[in-house]
């Protein structure tokens, strides 16, 4: 792989507006799912359930960033 390639894989990109109203949308709806969980009886389940929300929400961030 080449140093460009590499760079362009890990550089911070910078979103336009759109984008970061996209980002705010898409946090917000994690948000939301995530105080539904919590209100959930400590368990593996729910642990496991809060780490892919935020998998998720990682995943989609990133998602508006490339396009």
């Amino acid at each position: 792989m080449d140093q460009a390639t590499v760079d362009k894989l890990f550089n911070s990109k910078i979103l336009n507006d759109e984008q970061k109203r996209n980002v705010d949308k898409v946090s917000e709806a994690f948000i939301c799912v995530a105080h539904v969980v919590s209100e959930l009886p400590d368990s593996r389940e729910k642990s496991l359930a809060i780490t892919n929300l935020q998998q998720a929400k990682m995943w989609s961030v990133e998602a508006i960033a490339k396009n």
